[in-house]
């Protein structure tokens, strides 16, 4: 009898260590599609142009895009990052912007995305417990670049 209560509590323990979150530990990445990605000027709305695997540009002159991104706060979690999947024959310039639920600027990073590689780790910018963050690239003319997907996590 005792041995099994003691192997009660001790399933019980585990099993309430696993299901209660540290506040260290970071929520799993979400990954969000080009698609959520939008024509930064409003006269431009004909561009980008969206494929099923990322967006492109095909105008004749560089344009930008916004993409917000939808977080799952994780409560403790100071800081959140973001990797750009990309596929450009032409590098651009990405920014990742942060901002508190009252709109006070927590931060930014801006990264080249060269055309040698195809993810690129933008950094980690300050989040909190409401912060809301995008992703601002400017893509190259002509389909020179094209912006696949975001993985972020905060």
């Amino acid at each position: 009898m005792k041995a099994s209560i003691t192997l009660g509590l001790t399933l019980a323990a585990s099993l309430a260590a696993v299901l209660v979150p540290s506040s260290n530990v970071l929520a799993a990445p979400a990954i969000h599609n080009a698609s959520i990605c939008q024509h930064w000027n409003p006269g431009e709305a004909n561009l980008p142009i969206y494929y099923a695997d990322g967006i492109k540009n095909s105008s004749t002159t560089a344009k930008t895009v916004v993409c917000p991104l939808v977080v799952t706060h994780t409560s403790g979690q100071s800081t959140g990052y973001v990797y750009v999947d990309h596929n450009n024959t032409v590098g651009f310039y990405c920014t990742l912007y942060s901002y508190s639920y009252s709109d006070v600027y927590l931060g930014s990073k801006t990264v080249w995305m060269p055309p040698t590689t195809k993810f690129t780790y933008i950094g980690t910018v300050p989040a909190n417990t409401y912060s809301n963050h995008s992703v601002v690239c400017t893509l190259p003319a002509s389909y020179g670049g094209k912006v696949v997907a975001i993985e972020s996590n905060f």
